[in-house]
């Protein structure tokens, strides 16, 4: 698929590796370049064992090349590298960028070619940090998750995988662009700060179109009732029903009376709580396994809430866990790519070491 492909990446912790990763899960050539401390993520402790869950989460399938770009030979090294490329990625400040030789201008000078991804903040020209936690509190993912002000964060950092795969795409369109002859410039970037706002979805164009959100529906939906978690006798499971049909299918075989005001959407939203109360109160009387096989070939949507062990040991995903060993006797469990083709690329290959693959990197590009 993508396997003449050279990325150079140069970003650390999160979004910028992710991008990185799911390219080289799609046969792109990964090389990782790293200060000699390594990418903050390797001190972050996450996991038992040699590899930090964090640093392996995104950094399979590279190659590791220590280069210290404070320094003239490691910035020399560098310019070797891009040379030799297809595409920079980075997540560094403008300015720091600029003094480290990794902004556009640079790039495309020692490679007219280059494809620059970067991920910023708020901007590829604001010299301001961004953060996930931040990016989600100030536009608005973090008001609308929860059911109690001021909302909370998701418990991963979505906006920054949200931007990780969002420079996948415009890398992937530049590839596309170049490849015909149209690409004009290489540059593509996205910020954490829209990336959120672009991910707020229906909740972001509902406040644009029918004025601000006065509530929190935390596991609950804003439009669609009933489309919730309910408590069962022995844990929770959500209930997603999409049409009046569905609706009706599913008071049914609860064995709840249907009042004439719900039978349209609009009356269940109104009704809300009169409703849900009614069908907590039968849910609670039946075990989640007991429903899961009530349920059983029903149309609506419906779904045990699983623990991370539990949800990553489920038959339908199973096929994603899977075992890594280096050789040297350390192993590290990965999730694997989500993305399926007629290529199976895996999880990749093992997380790098700090530097492993320096030597070998620079003999083969002829670099200093």
């Amino acid at each position: 698929m993508l396997r003449n492909l050279k990325i150079l990446d140069c970003s650390r912790v999160l979004a910028g590796p992710l991008c990185a990763q799911t390219l080289s899960s799609l046969g792109a050539r990964v090389i990782k370049v790293e200060p000699p401390s390594g990418d903050l993520t390797r001190r972050w402790k996450g996991s038992e064992g040699g590899v930090e869950a964090y640093f392996g989460a995104v950094n399979r399938g590279k190659e590791s090349v220590l280069l210290d770009l404070k320094g003239t030979s490691g910035r020399s090294r560098l310019r070797g590298l891009i040379q030799e490329c297809d595409v920079v990625v980075h997540n560094y400040l403008p300015s720091v960028a600029s003094k480290l030789g990794l902004d556009y201008s640079s790039c495309a000078a020692v490679n007219p070619k280059i494809i620059h991804a970067s991920v910023s903040g708020y901007g590829a020209d604001v010299n301001e940090p961004g953060y996930d936690i931040i990016a989600s509190a100030e536009y608005g993912l973090t008001s609308c998750t929860g059911d109690v002000a001021p909302g909370v964060k998701p418990g991963v950092a979505l906006v920054d995988s949200m931007a990780g795969l969002n420079l996948a795409c415009g890398i992937l369109s530049k590839v596309v662009e170049r490849g015909e002859g149209r690409m004009r410039d290489g540059r593509v970037h996205t910020s954490l700060a829209k990336t959120c706002v672009a991910g707020l979805a229906n909740v972001g164009h509902s406040s644009l179109n029918g004025g601000e959100r006065k509530e929190r529906y935390g596991n609950a939906h804003e439009s669609i009732v009933p489309y919730q978690a309910f408590e069962c006798a022995n844990g929770w499971m959500v209930i997603g029903v999409g049409t009046d049909a569905q609706f009706e299918e599913f008071m049914g075989l609860i064995h709840l009376e249907v009042d004439p005001k719900w039978r349209g959407n609009e009356g269940r939203v109104k009704d809300r709580e009169a409703l849900c109360g009614a069908i907590e109160a039968v849910m609670a009387a039946n075990t989640v396994e007991e429903w899961i096989e009530k349920f059983s070939g029903a149309k609506f949507a419906r779904g045990k809430v699983r623990e991370v062990n539990e949800a990553l040991s489920c038959p339908k995903i199973s096929d994603m866990v899977q075992d890594m060993e280096d050789g040297e006797g350390n192993t590290f469990r990965a999730i694997g790519s989500p993305i399926e083709t007629d290529y199976d690329w895996g999880a990749g290959t093992f997380p790098p070491t700090l530097g492993q693959h320096t030597d070998s990197v620079m003999r083969e590009f002829n670099i200093e």
